[in-house]
């Protein structure tokens, strides 16, 4: 299955589970589409690949592979909810967390996920390490924003600062 249709089975499942849950009422309170410009980037790194360019296979990317350091922590940029952790397909581990009202950030490439679905994480909480270097080449985490399981531009969301390699 896709990872469009993952989201939209997750979503789906919550609204049905935890109809009157506090875990709900938080992320319909949570009021992410307040954070746009406003967010940190989840690693410390370099941006490889940005939204849109072409990524290693060809295709256009629809959200950011960030060069990082060897075990470096990621961290989430907003309060949420953790929807799904755990491998997936050829991403490797995922790692999706809700901000409600559709809002959605994955992270793929992280070699520990710390947490479980259902945890409540804070802004700033680390929710990941990413692994070693192999034959050279830095780890990379890859990054995407989707509102209502659709891919959106995460640079227009997260403070980059202009962090691309050049090359």
């Amino acid at each position: 299955k896709s990872l469009k249709v993952l989201i939209k089975n997750l979503g789906f499942r919550k609204n049905e589970s935890l109809d009157n849950n506090v875990s709900t009422s938080k992320l319909n309170n949570n009021r992410f589409d307040y954070s746009k410009g406003k967010l940190p980037l989840p690693v410390n790194g370099k941006i490889k690949i940005s939204y849109g360019e072409k990524n290693k296979i060809g295709t256009k990317s629809k959200g950011l592979t960030v060069e990082t350091i060897a075990q470096a922590s990621v961290i989430t940029p907003h309060d949420g909810e953790i929807v799904f952790a755990g491998p997936f397909r050829n991403y490797g581990n995922l790692l999706i967390i809700s901000y409600g009202n559709g809002y959605h950030i994955l992270f793929s490439g992280l070699e520990l996920i710390n947490g479980y679905v259902g945890k409540w994480i804070m802004a700033g909480e680390p929710v990941g390490k990413m692994g070693l270097n192999i034959n050279q080449t830095k780890p990379e985490l890859y990054i995407e924003l989707r509102k209502n399981g659709e891919p959106i531009n995460p640079s227009k969301w997260i403070v980059t600062n202009n962090m691309k390699v050049r090359g």
